[in-house]
């Protein structure tokens, strides 16, 4: 069953794989804009831009196909990331990978974390995803740590209820550093 766009239902309510659906939609903004963030070094290049602090995992939800996931392996190291997805994309075992709906496990994985990644899907699509996923950065990243996501995602939820994150944003990537 196709996923319904207009729908107010989360994609991944919708459907588990939902990203197979959404990448094999040509005309969907993601697959519009991936290769510019994956075939380039533009993620390399903002890791590289930060001070992350040297306490705390590097924490990508919505691994997917690790694409994004591999580069912070690269720039962190493999023994600090963890990753969580919805569904086994990648069906290769990777044990730093946890499978799961991140609305319902996130409350077992609670620890210090130094940069979060948010690619649960986009806020429009996936709002109850995003949202648990914005708030579980907000409750465990260390001083000075990082929640990231794509700037071109619309419906971005105000900063007013974070009191302790700095906006540091660039064109591309929306990055909030805890105080």
């Amino acid at each position: 069953m196709p996923l319904n766009y207009s729908s107010d239902v989360d994609f991944i309510d919708q459907s588990l794989s939902f990203m197979i659906e959404v990448e094999a939609d040509n005309e969907s903004e993601f697959a519009l804009r991936k290769s510019e963030f994956i075939d380039t070094n533009k993620v390399e290049d903002m890791l590289a831009s930060l001070t992350v602090p040297a306490i705390g995992k590097v924490c990508k939800v919505g691994v997917w196909k690790a694409d994004i996931y591999n580069k912070l392996k690269t720039a962190f190291g493999v023994d600090r990331c963890i990753g969580f997805d919805c569904y086994d994309y990648l069906d290769n075992g990777d044990d730093s990978v946890t499978i799961g709906d991140f609305r319902t496990i996130h409350s077992n994985h609670n620890q210090d974390i130094a940069l979060f990644w948010n690619g649960l899907g986009g806020w429009d699509t996936n709002t109850s995803s995003k949202q648990v996923g914005l708030d579980y950065a907000y409750s465990n990243l260390v001083s000075g740590g990082y929640y990231i996501d794509l700037m071109y995602l619309e419906g971005h939820p105000s900063l007013d209820a974070y009191p302790n994150f700095v906006d540091v944003s660039n064109d591309l990537f929306r990055i909030y550093r805890m105080a």
